[in-house]
């Protein structure tokens, strides 16, 4: 009779045996695991994709969010199309307009644009045929159509503010308004805020021009920094300088300011869109991407930035940060323009507001006129 087995190898070969069993149990999953993400698999399918390779997206900014990376967002939702198709790639990448055009220039295309307002006209992009159509308003649906087709469509938008500083505008003796601002008011107020000191001119208006001019406001209107520098008493801004004054206060090295949201318009919004030369087979891609940058589910996700959403949703979202939702509830249904109209008037709308600003009435008339033809209940008070 041959020697008992001792207790540490009874022990020892009961621990392999049940590490045996776990992985007969377990390998074949984790197999089909780490054969879905396999470039060898895939060749397998008996279904190929109509297209694989890399889709490019560029992403141009002339406005950035509240907080965080819009840029980012876009590739967050191309995720789960890159895992669905099988060597169907995004690259996103973030630009500025003025990059973008030296690009172009140098013959470089994109096959998906996410795009600011009036960035290029109705032939630079081709029809959409999305594969879900999100329940959006009928005016954000055709800020982006051409010729009666879908050319384009907005995902995320903001507003202006209209800030005052409240040391200057004590220095100067101006009762600021408690219940909104009157075009009178924002005029009257940027000339007796345009004064200097011996340091130097403090101008009446900084930050966007165009708005300045459809409010009546005379005299030059510089970059938005010098709000910031109290070298400008006022300023229409956009929602990521409000936020980094917000940054600022709590550090605080802010500017006590009071804030008016603008409600006439704005053209903070960013669409979407395909070039008009992305090859056919990318295009189920493409439009799929796009349907889901308007899904539920992302659109969800878009107050995370600090800007507003534009499908309907069963409920209304909460934002986080307290001036992103005081601006929403004031400004969640401001109009704005279709895009490849404003790329249309680009010029004459930089022309009469150069020529409003130095004072000309007639050319502030033909802006506010031409607003109203351009944006659908457009209105300055």
């Amino acid at each position: 009779m041959g020697k008992p087995l001792s207790k540490r190898v009874i022990i020892t070969w009961v621990i392999l045996t049940a590490a045996m069993i776990v992985y007969m149990v377990y390998m074949p999953f984790l197999i089909k695991d780490g054969a879905d993400k396999s470039e060898y698999y895939g060749w397998m399918k008996s279904e190929p994709e109509a297209f694989t390779g890399q889709i490019t997206v560029w992403h141009i900014v002339s406005f950035k969010p509240y907080v965080g990376s819009a840029g980012n967002w876009l590739a967050n939702c191309a995720a789960p199309i890159e895992k669905k198709h099988f060597g169907v790639y995004f690259k996103v990448e973030a630009m500025s307009t003025e990059d973008c055009e030296a690009r172009m220039q140098n013959g470089e295309r994109a096959d998906i644009y996410s795009f600011p307002a009036g960035w290029c006209s109705g032939e630079k992009l081709r029809t959409m045929n999305l594969t879900q159509k999100p329940a959006m308003k009928s005016s954000f649906v055709s800020a982006g159509e051409y010729d009666g087709e879908q050319h384009a469509i907005p995902y995320l938008y903001s507003v202006y503010n209209l800030l005052i500083s409240s040391a200057i505008a004590s220095e100067k003796s101006v009762q600021l308004p408690s219940d909104g601002m009157s075009a009178e008011f924002v005029a009257d107020t940027a000339e007796k805020l345009d004064f200097s000191r011996k340091s130097g001119r403090v101008y009446g208006m900084s930050g966007n021009a165009v708005l300045a001019a459809l409010y009546g406001v005379h005299g030059d209107v510089t970059q938005i920094n010098s709000f910031r520098d109290s070298d400008a008493s006022m300023a229409f801004a956009d929602i990521r300088f409000m936020g980094d004054l917000d940054r600022l206060n709590k550090l605080g090295k802010g500017i006590e300011h009071s804030s008016y949201t603008v409600t006439c318009y704005t053209d903070l919004v960013q669409y979407i869109g395909i070039d008009s030369e992305t090859d056919d087979s990318k295009l189920s891609y493409c439009n799929e991407f796009i349907s889901n940058v308007l899904s539920e589910k992302m659109q969800r996700t878009i107050p995370e930035l600090g800007v507003f959403y534009t499908v309907e949703l069963p409920d209304e979202l909460v934002f986080e940060q307290e001036t992103v939702q005081k601006m929403y509830d004031a400004a969640k249904n401001v109009p704005f323009a279709n895009t490849f109209a404003l790329y249309d008037n680009r010029d004459e709308i930089s022309r009469l507001t150069a020529e409003a600003l130095k004072g000309s009435d007639e050319a502030k008339g033909k802006l506010i006129s031409l607003f109203c033809e351009l944006v659908t209940g457009f209105k300055i008070e």
